[in-house]
């Protein structure tokens, strides 16, 4: 598997099983799994920032399209 494919699965599969996850903890399990895969950690390929920041993007947009506002991303 691509490394950028399976960073996307991760952040995905560990957003999913613990929804409170804070970033700090999100990059370790992702860091820890990419070590066990034999691949680099999060920040040391080049492309790395755009990746993460592509994640940020589709979360947002996907956030805003199901009309979820402020206040209740606040209770969530």
């Amino acid at each position: 598997m691509e490394r950028d494919r399976l960073i996307c699965c991760l952040v995905g599969k560990y957003a999913t099983i613990q929804p409170s996850i804070t970033p700090e903890d999100l990059r370790i399990k992702i860091d820890n799994h990419l070590i066990e895969c034999r691949l680099t950690p999060l920040g040391t390929e080049k492309n790395d920032e755009e990746l993460l920041q592509e994640l940020v993007d589709e979360i947002a947009m996907s956030v805003l399209g199901m009309g979820i506002n402020r206040k209740m991303r606040r209770n969530v």
